[in-house]
Parts: structure tokens; sequence; C-alpha cells
């Protein structure tokens, strides 16, 4: 905070949780150290297991469908989300990314086989979901009904948990780590200047009929500069976005322990500018964008008493993100509507340049004098557990007990104000210059505002069996879990239930387990609030045959196939958001408002009345029956590594809109209704080569999901052509006419129409699209709007490669979608936008391509003044292809050699550098695939340096 601004929000909550989070965590850790040094080095060789919900397995065991990823593998990547360094690393794990703005809102969303999954940490569902790549151990992700249901209908969508860190048993090992990155946006839009927007903007209006606004004396002023106030002609992103910025990270973490306990203590600290200028000689506080944060945590195991064990995490977070008064996505916004020649950024008296058009705007003005908003966030994760096993008579059972407590704070402090005053600048005849204000600055504001305090706890009580005879062993666990959201002044969302895991394998050769769990969740109707989910799955271990040859080259062999239900209440995005309203909250319920529309009296008056502004519905959660096969093998001494699914899943009662006309004769909106359904369908496979030569060793590794996502139904209204069901299609494929090219001349136009009426009443001219009379019933009308675009399942793949030698390494990771488009109806340039008056948005250079009878095979059709609705109507025209291949991550390392090291003390060093997104192979031209609207921030690439040591 900055010195001059002192008042109540000076002083943080977060800020004293912070600081005594770290005296609590190093007085902890510090004496689990102590009493681990006193006890012997244990150094134990555990088979590593897979994390699974209430529990883990080995590998050798599942026979759930899962895949997973060791925290080291996406290590030393320089970028804020921890999501974002996941790209392409787990087969049917995908993202769509939302914004490049630095902020701890998720600027992403994940999807898993075409679903929204619940993130767990630990276990837990979580919000804000942001952990700092060092403290991953490794982040598995379950899909099938096996691996689900035992959270019924929190987990429909499949889960993705994060592990964090534990210590190992030895002595003290402390790291450090530094990196920093340089930063670059991707994508910037290439705008006009001043002379060739003025030049289309006056081509434009001719094609629409209009006053041509620009003079030849106008254009010849922008071109050669010779009035620059009165012809302006700036480039605002010079003006507002620096081309270059960095990011520090720095982490310190200590593990260690003894046979009775361990720790592992990690600190983080991450910082990252964003690309907004700032002036230090007219503000004394920062007005750019950037974000800080801080984290820490601690995970401590330890042996009560021989049998007894107790888990402690604890995990902190506090951010710090700045922005302009301006608003960072509205100056990003106000990009795309602000051509170079709106007005000066300064006029001749140093004054803010506008004019009647822009009354209020000026983007100089919006970044520098519009004070600033600065937000804070604590994040506070405590998770305790105690585990009990038992002898004797009970030998094989245990019981344990778990809570755990997280908190979100966020205190929004907001010093905006308005710019300094506006003035238009224009010269009389004579050439004297005279200022027209247009408007005022105003105070700054001065307030705090908790806009988001959220409270998660959960509870859980389990009870488990383990036996094991011979070739037989069986496990047996039954849990009881109640997890309670609250997010501010809602009401809390509470899902609670009882759930079973019984496995049994003979031999490590043949498998079967059945899950099952009876959930609900409050905001259902009471009697219709819990639902029973159960499934089962069988495993056969081939390679463990006695026929299968000692000397074949298959190590190992295993089928698996599961089937059963899991439920899907719509949890899973709320828990990531942590805002809004869940989408049943209590919708079975009617409810009514404050309506000014009854009208009494001799001279009628409104009076207030209550009206009903929703139906009550009495909602249910989606079913979920997933179906999936897989195969499982290794071979060659375990040097190729593959598995290979497949998969359907049937949903059924999904929430949908009705599609009907009756929400204008009802008077209100109709309630969302269980009446949809869909079918997934889908491939993923998995293939890894690892070996090594001497001092050379190398790995390779690709991935690829395949999925189909088809809408069943929705409670769609008859429609007279199948071109027009939505049911039977793509789920959220899009509709819209078939164009057919150009119309390139008037004799073209009266042919068309004298066959085709356009019922909306346009009247084409050259340039136009021309549509497909799909039912050839002469008319181009609704019935003419068809699904459009790909119906090939989409692709998510990914491509990994390692090589080193004697120390030097060199690893990189490709990520790619395929069969994706996206519709680009608002790509056109002259948009109406109002602001005193009505204003036109920003031209790029990719308009210049547009069509002319000189350039009859144009990009874009002829230019219009405003929105053109019957060109930038939803066609074939407007949807392109978004696939793409992306260099994800590039690496090169060095391993300082030990010899080098042993006079330093030091344990390891590793020096490296890294690029980050650094090419990107699409058929989109200066575009990003991911971020297909010029209004929103940038994604970045970035090339970092860094070394880690090891004491």
């Amino acid at each position: 905070m900055q010195k001059h601004f002192k008042n109540r929000s000076e002083k943080h909550f977060g800020d004293d949780i912070f600081i005594f989070s770290i005296f609590f965590i190093f007085s902890l850790t510090w004496g689990s150290s102590v009493w681990a040094q006193q006890t012997d080095s244990v150094e134990e060789k555990v088979e590593k297991k897979v994390d699974i919900i209430y529990g883990s397995k080995t590998k050798q065991d599942m026979i759930e469908s899962y895949s997973t990823v060791e925290g080291k593998v996406i290590s030393d990547r320089p970028t804020y989300n921890m999501a974002t360094t996941l790209y392409g690393v787990l087969p049917g794990l995908g993202f769509t990314i939302n914004s490049g703005m630095l902020s701890e809102d998720p600027a992403y969303n994940f999807s898993l086989r075409g679903q929204t999954p619940l993130i767990l940490v630990d276990g837990i569902p979580r919000t804000r979901i942001n952990v700092p790549v060092e403290q991953i151990e490794s982040v598995t992700v379950l899909k099938d009904a096996l691996g689900l249901s035992m959270m019924g209908m929190t987990a429909g969508g499949g889960v993705v948990n994060i592990t964090t860190k534990k210590g190992d048993p030895g002595r003290l090992k402390v790291s450090f780590s530094a990196q920093l990155a340089g930063n670059e946006q991707l994508n910037r839009p290439d705008y006009l200047n001043a002379y060739n927007y003025a030049t289309l903007f006056n081509e434009a209006s001719g094609n629409d009929g209009l006053h041509i606004p620009y003079s030849s004396a106008d254009l010849g002023k922008y071109k050669d500069h010779s009035a620059i106030y009165t012809h302006p002609d700036v480039n605002w992103q010079d003006v507002l976005l620096k081309d270059k910025t960095q990011t520090q990270i720095y982490n310190l973490s200590f593990e260690g322990g003894g046979k009775n306990a361990k720790y592992f203590v990690h600190l983080g600290y991450y910082s990252q500018d964003g690309f907004l200028k700032e002036n230090k000689s007219i503000n004394t506080y920062k007005t750019s964008d950037f974000s800080k944060k801080y984290s820490l945590r601690t995970n401590l195991d330890m042996k009560l008493t021989p049998t007894t064990d107790f888990n402690l995490r604890m995990a902190g977070q506090m951010t710090k993100d700045n922005a302009p008064g301006g608003g960072i996505t509205n100056l990003y916004n106000e990009l795309t509507q602000t051509p170079n020649n709106a007005y000066p950024m300064l006029n001749p008296n140093g004054t803010l340049g506008g004019n009647l058009l822009y009354k209020t705007q000026n983007l100089y003005g919006q970044l520098l004098y519009a004070g600033y908003n600065n937000y804070n966030l604590a994040d506070i994760n405590i998770d305790m557990e105690v585990k009990q096993h038992f002898s004797g008579p009970l030998s094989g059972f245990f019981a344990k007990i778990a809570y755990s407590y997280n908190s979100m704070f966020r205190d929004a402090i907001n010093r905006s104000k308005s710019s300094r005053g506006i003035y238009m600048y224009t010269e009389d005849a004579d050439g004297k210059g005279q200022y027209t204000i247009l408007s005022s600055p105003s105070v700054q504001s001065s307030s705090s505002d908790y806009n988001r305090l959220n409270r998660m706890m959960q509870y859980g009580i389990e009870v488990g069996y383990d036996y094991q005879k011979g070739n037989h062993t069986f496990n047996g666990l039954v849990s009881y879990n109640n997890n309670n959201f609250l997010f501010r002044n809602t009401l809390p969302v509470v899902n609670s239930g009882i759930s079973g895991r019984f496995s049994y394998d003979y031999a490590k050769k043949y498998y079967a387990q059945l899950v099952t769990s009876y959930m609900g969740m409050n905001q259902f109707k009471k009697g219709s609030r819990f639902g029973f989910f159960p499934a089962v799955g069988l495993g056969w271990n081939i390679s463990k045959e006695e026929w299968m040859s000692e000397n074949s080259p298959i190590n190992n062999l295993k089928l698996r196939t599961t089937f059963g239900m899991t439920g899907n209440n719509l949890t899973a995005p709320y828990f990531m958001m942590g805002a809004g309203n869940l989408s049943y909250y209590y919708d079975y319920l009617r409810f009514y408002s404050e309506d000014n529309a009854a009208y009494f009296g001799n001279t009628p008056s409104a009076q207030t009345a209550l009206a009903m502004v929703s139906m009550g519905y009495k909602t249910t959660w989606e079913k979920n029956v997933r179906f999936n096969f897989g195969i499982d093998a290794t071979a060659f001494n375990d040097k190729i590594d593959f598995i290979a699914e497949i998969f359907n899943n049937k949903i059924n009662d999904m929430l949908v809109t009705r599609a009907s006309n009756n929400a204008g004769i009802l008077g209100i909106n109709l309630n969302q209704e269980n009446n949809g359904s869909a079918t997934i369908r889908g491939f993923e496979a998995k293939l890894g080569y690892s070996d090594s030569h001497g001092d050379f060793s190398w790995t390779f590794g690709a991935n690829v999901s395949l999925y189909k996502m088809t809408q069943d139904g929705y409670g769609e209204a008859h429609k007279e052509y199948e071109w027009m069901k939505r049911t039977g299609k793509n789920y959220g494929q899009y509709f819209g006419y078939h164009a057919d090219g150009f119309f390139q001349n008037q004799s073209e136009i009266d042919s068309y129409l004298a066959k085709t009426k356009i019922e909306s009443g346009y009247v084409p001219k050259p340039g136009d699209l021309r549509y497909k009379d799909l039912n050839n019933d002469g008319k181009i009308n609704y019935m003419d709007i068809g699904n459009i675009g790909n119906k090939n399942p989409k692709a998510l793949y990914g491509l990994y490669g390692q090589f080193s030698w004697k120390g030097l390494g060199f690893n990189m990771q490709w990520t790619g979608v395929a069969n994706t488009e996206a519709m680009f109806t608002d790509d056109m340039p002259f948009q109406e936008y109002t602001r005193s008056n009505t204003a036109y948005t920003q031209a790029t250079t990719n308009h210049l391509n547009r069509w002319t009878p000189e350039n009859p095979n144009a990009k874009y059709p002829r230019l219009s003044v405003g929105k053109n609705s019957y060109n930038q109507a939803n066609s074939t025209f407007w949807l392109r292809s978004t696939d793409y291949l992306r260099l994800k991550h590039v690496e090169i390392f060095y391993n300082l050699p030990k010899k080098w090291l042993a006079p330093l003390k030091l344990g390891g060093v590793k020096v490296f550098a890294t690029g980050y997104n650094l090419l990107t192979v699409t058929h989109l031209k200066g575009r990003n695939p991911e971020l297909t609207s010029y209004a929103s921030v940038p994604d970045i690439k970035s090339v970092s340096a860094g070394i880690n040591l090891h004491f």
C-alpha cells in the first residue's frame, strides 16, 4: 500500500494471517525437525502410489481409468496460473483460456472428456485453485465411474486431484530456486493508422450510400501528420502498453524426518508485471497492473504412537493485484473501440484530448489519471487427519477422522477517479486554437469492499479393513463425508453422504471392485435430495498367467473394464469459481419481487405490487452412466509404456431451458428443466519410450484424446427440416446459413433475387454474402439456418521429449487441438458503440483484404458503417478453424558435477533456461487460436533463466 494512503484498509486481515502462519509453521516444523533428527534415519523404498478418492493404490492394482503426472515434470515453468502447466500432459484434460490477465481469479476453464471436473487439493475441493508447482507432488485425473462414484453427485464431470509434497525421511534437505523471465504478449492486433482508417471509413460510407466524412484534405493531413491535434494519428497500443515485462519466481523448501515424523515446508514468491505503462513523475502510487503472490505450506506426518498416524497440512497464499483506475479489461476493450484518429492524446496546452464522441474518454487519462484499484486476497487451508490402526483380534482394521477448514478473504480497495479534465481542441479559420471542456475531474474514491469472503469446512469419518492371506487380498472402506461451502451472503451448499469401496484380487492376477455411495445436496427439495451411485470394475493381468512366456517382450499386460453411475449437481464450477449462485439455488421455490405494474385511481398511478419472477420446478442432478475399457502394457524391460481406452458416457437429466416461446405468454422466464441428454464417446491413448546408452538417455511420449459429444435431447420444439435440429447433432455445434461466396456484380444479384426472396427485406449489394436456399422454397429465412461446422470428434494431443548426457539435458513439450472451430462474426471494423453519441470501432490491417471489384476473392465482405446484420449473421463464412500445435515448453539445463560441489557443501546445482509459448502453428493469421477476441487481454510467451540449489 502506498504511503500517502492511510485508512482502515492500510492494515489487512490477510497480512496478519500471513505473518502468524509463517511464525506458526516454522515453530511447528522446527519442533518436528528436531524430533525427527533425534530418531534413526530411515530410508525406505516404497512403491509409488496413485492417489484416488479417499485413499491410494499402487499402479499395479489400478483398474480405474486415470492419468497422472509427477510435479517435477511441470516445474520450472514461469507461469502465473498453475493449470497452464498441465496443457497436453494428461490425456483427456483440456483447458479454455478466457484471458491473459494477471489475477487470482481463474482465467481458464478445465475440461475432462468434454465435462467440467471437480478440482481437489489433497482430496478436498478448493476454490480459486492456483497451487505453486514447487508444492505439487503429482496431479491425477480420474475419469470413470469406478474412480468417481465415491463422490456421488459432486464428481460427475471427473476429478483432478492435486497432491502436495510430503517430506522424505532422512537428514534436513534445503532447496532454493530463483527464476527470472522476460515476457511478451502474443498476437497483439495490428490496427490501422489514421490515414488507412479514414480511407476505409470513406469506402464503407460510400458502400452504404452515406455522406463521405473525410475530404481529400483530411486524408492528406492524416497521411503527412501536418495537423496532429485536429487530425491525430495516435498508436494507442504504443501509448498504453509495454513491449516487454518480467517475472520473478523464488522458492525455498525444507524437508526431512525420521521414523516418527517427516515434514515438508515451502515458501514461495511470485511477481509478474503487467503490460500497462505507468509514469512515476505523474503519480506517487503505482497505476500499472501487476500481481504478487506469497505462498507457504507445511505438510507434517507424524506417528503419535506405533499405531496412530497424525497428518497436518497447512497452506496459505496472499495475493496482491493492482490495476489502474480505468480497469484492465476496460482498457484493453477500449483499445478495440478507439481508432487512431479518435482524438489527440494531449492537446497543445498539455490537457487531455477529446471530442464530442468521446466526452468522458481518453485512454491516456484512464491509464495515468484515473487512480488505481488494489485487490488483496488471503487464502488459508488447514487439513488434519488422525488414523488408528488396530491390532490383536481387530488386526487389519483401521479408522480415520479428518477435518478441513478453508477460507478465502478478498479486500477490494477502490482509489479510482475520473481522469483530469478532457478538452476538445479546434482551430478557427485563422488557425487560432480554441478549447471546449467536455468533462471535469472527480474527487478520488476511497473505499474498501470485502467482496469475497468464502468458507468451506469438510469433515469425514472412515472405517476400513485390509486383509491378505496367500494369494487373496481384500480391502474394504466405508466413509462418511460432509462438505459445507458458504459464499459471502448466500445460503450454504451442503453435500453429504456415505460411500464404500470393496476390492478383491487373486494373486495380483484377477481383480474385482465394487464402489457405491449414497449422497445428497441440501438445495434440492426435501425428500428428493439423495441419490444412489454404484459402480463395478474387473481387471485381468494377463502377464501373470503361467502360459505367458518368461521370454516374452511384454512385461505387463492388463485388461480392465468398469461400469457404473455418477451424478452431477454442477457444484464443480461453483467450487472452482467461488462466486455467484449455484444453478439449482432452491429453484423449487417460487420467487416474487416488487413490481410497479399495478395502476389505480381516477388518475392512474403506479402502485408497488408483488409479481412472480419464477415458477417453482423440482430439479434434480444429472445422471451419468459410464462405461470404460482399457489396456495397460509395458514391454522390452519397461522401456515402452502403452495405455489405450475407449469410453462411452450417457448423460440424462441435463439441466436445460426448454426451446419454446411460452415465456412471452407467461410473462416470466421459463425454468431450467432436467430435459437434456447427451452421449460422450471417445478414445484415449498414451505411448512412452525410455532408454539409455552409456551416459546418454532419452524419453519420448505422446498422448491423444478423441471424443465426440452428441446432444440426444433437450426438449427441442418441432423442426421442419433435419438440418434445423439440435437433437442428434454435436453438442454445442454452430448453427447458421450456408454461405455461397460473394455477389460480384449487380447482374448476379438480380438473377438471385428473381428466384429468391430475402425475407428480412435486406437488398444485397456487390460484395455482400450470398446464402443458400436449403429447402428450395424461394426464401431466405430461419428455415435455411442449419447445423454447420465440424462434425468430427474433438482431438487433444501432446508430445514430449527429453534428452540428457552427463548432466546436460534438454526437454520440450508440444500441445495441440484439432477439429475445433469458432465463429468470427464480430471481426468487422466500424462497429457502432455508444459514448455520448454513436462512435465507431477500430480496424486492423486484416481488413485491407476486404471485397472490392478489384479484390473479388477477399477475406471480408464489403465494408459497412455499423453492424451489417445480413453479412454478419452466423454462417459458414465466419466459421474458422482454431486448430493449433504449440511449443508449450522447452528447457535446456545443466546439473553441475558433484566433484565441483563437494568443497561448497552443496548437494546439487542445476542451471536452466526455458521458453514458454514460443511457437504456434495455426490457420489463423495474427490471431491466438485460444483467445479469439481482440478485446481479451493477450496471453504471453516468455524466455527465462534460473538456478536450483540443493543443500
